[in-house]
């Protein structure tokens, strides 16, 4: 990963499958990490992904993700909470939607038909 960006990755490089009860993990797949959506830099990150994206692929459909997210990674910035309670956000799973509001609205500016 690129150093530029490690501060807005939470639990990157997690071994999931020893710590989350039930949890899998696919044999040779990479670490993963959950983006930190407290970080102006999160968002400068996904405009530049899709500023690419835009570019390279004319399609006009994009898959977001979104579905295996350890909201519980948020955790690991000490500053979450105050970033929560300045924003009215109440729950991690708020918080997730957050992310996802924004970076809808990101998508929308750089290309409405995606």
């Amino acid at each position: 990963m690129d150093p530029n960006f490690n501060d807005i990755i939470r639990c990157y490089n997690k071994n999931w499958y020893s710590t989350v009860p039930g949890a899998y993990k696919v044999q040779g797949g990479p670490p993963t990490g959950v983006m930190d959506p407290s970080s102006e830099k999160t968002f400068q990150f996904i405009t530049g992904l899709f500023n690419d994206f835009n570019t390279l692929f004319p399609d006009n459909m994009i898959m977001l993700g979104g579905d295996e997210v350890f909201t519980s990674c948020y955790k690991e910035n000490p500053n979450i909470d105050a970033f929560m309670k300045s924003k009215g956000i109440a729950t991690y799973t708020d918080l997730f939607q957050y992310h996802i509001d924004r970076t809808k609205q990101i998508l929308n500016k750089i290309n409405p038909k995606k």
